[in-house]
């Protein structure tokens, strides 16, 4: 079995607790796709529409699971930050 470091709770803006390994868990998925299409842009030109489709429904799965956990502005913000970072 790997190693599942502790939990840790962090306040969101909302005054809830969650735990903070799930949303660095959601975040990186989200870089993960934002890498694939940063290497799909490559070769734009073979790279199916279908390929590229998938990835942007992935990008909003987990911008809906970030939402439920920080709120829609913050996970906006974050989903926004990572692409803008990753696709340069």
């Amino acid at each position: 079995m790997g190693y599942f470091p502790p939990t840790v709770l962090t306040s969101t803006n909302r005054g809830a607790y969650m735990p903070q390994s799930e949303v660095a868990r959601i975040r990186e998925n989200i870089e993960a796709e934002c890498v694939a299409l940063a290497h799909l842009s490559l070769f734009s030109s073979t790279a199916s529409h279908a390929i590229v489709s998938s990835k942007f429904k992935a990008l909003d799965t987990f911008h809906n699971e970030l939402k439920e956990l920080v709120g829609e502005e913050e996970a906006t913000r974050q989903v926004v930050a990572i692409y803008d970072k990753t696709i340069q």
